[in-house]
């Protein structure tokens, strides 16, 4: 079994309770102090003083120094990396516990860098820290088991940081891909952020998601709209845009612009996964034969949402989420008792 390593604060408490004594002794000998003996500790007490001040700070920076570059030679954990990566220059209250929550993670603690970095969001209210540990919890907790644990506090980074992409691009994914993730909350989600976000491909994602989800529900006009907006937003469109809009206009009867949209989403696809997504559609789309359009495209829509559907009898709420994210820290609790 492996010993609990000391936590680099103790050793810097421990300084600091020393420091605190010895200046503590030194100002009373002060005080009853005469003569010869006064005239020397009037010397001597501003030495201890900063002293007291200084040793402990060296030697907290010491101890987390050694900790990290013990880390950094058994996982790809660097902390001068993560600090210069997350610009957090300079005194940081919880910046160690985040540091320590990405070596965690390195090293495939996964569960420990989850509190570590849940623990840090808790406590801190610097903006600087807040950022990096969204951030980093993206980036480094994908491996973890049920990552959907991670949405809840995302979802609130998202609204801390409605300019952050990669935090967008988190939630997005698993409003859009998730099987089970609640659509109608998915789309006050998305309406949400493209009212309170700056960044144009941001809005751009999210009114293509909400156009979508129009699309399946058949409201084909209101979908043809938001398509429109996300597709003057991207710089260049992507191949998936595309070929919504084209079924979205053919099955409004607009078949030269179908065949206008298709054949781009087709000149635009670079990527297996790109081609998967609209193959299906464009195949359903064209007669073979005549290269028409299908007049039946309705068809092609309700077998989609009929997919979609049929997984949202399960649909996950955020809120469960939360609830199950609390049950698991009360059974840790209890298993610690």
């Amino acid at each position: 079994m492996n010993r609990n390593k000391k936590h680099p604060d103790f050793i810097y408490m421990v300084v600091s309770i020393v420091a605190f004594v010895c200046t503590a002794v030194v100002a009373v000998v002060q005080t009853r102090a005469n003569g010869e003996l006064s005239k020397a500790l009037v010397v001597f007490a501003p030495i201890v003083f900063v002293a007291s001040m200084l040793i402990p700070a060296i030697v907290r920076a010491d101890a987390y120094s050694s900790v990290f570059r013990s880390q950094a030679r058994t996982g790809n954990f660097s902390a001068t990396y993560a600090i210069n990566q997350y610009r957090l220059y300079g005194w940081i209250k919880y910046k160690y516990r985040f540091l320590e929550a990405i070596s965690e993670a390195c090293n495939g603690n996964f569960e420990h860098a989850f509190e570590l970095y849940t623990f840090c969001l808790a406590k801190s209210d610097n903006k600087a820290l807040r950022s990096a540990c969204y951030k980093d919890m993206v980036k480094n907790l994908n491996r973890m088991n049920n990552t959907v644990r991670l949405v809840p506090y995302i979802i609130k980074g998202c609204e801390e940081f409605p300019d952050e992409r990669d935090l967008f691009e988190w939630v997005a994914g698993y409003y859009m891909w998730y099987r089970y993730a609640d659509e109608a909350e998915a789309l006050e989600w998305f309406s949400k952020v493209a009212k309170s976000t700056a960044d144009d491909r941001i809005k751009a994602r999210a009114h293509f998601y909400t156009g979508l989800s129009l699309l399946y529900n058949k409201q084909y006009e209101q979908a043809e709209n938001e398509l429109a907006e996300a597709y003057a937003l991207f710089s260049p469109p992507p191949c998936y845009l595309c070929v919504d809009i084209a079924v979205c206009k053919a099955c409004l009867g607009k078949n030269d612009e179908a065949r206008e949209y298709a054949v781009q989403s087709i000149i635009v696809a670079d990527e297996q996964t790109d081609i998967d997504y609209i193959s299906e559609k464009l195949s359903y789309m064209f007669k073979a034969e005549s290269g028409d359009v299908n007049p039946e495209m309705d068809k092609l829509i309700e077998e989609l949402k009929r997919r979609r559907t049929n997984d949202l009898e399960n649909a996950v709420h955020i809120s469960d989420i939360e609830r199950y994210n609390s049950a698991v820290e009360k059974a840790k609790k209890i298993n610690n008792t």
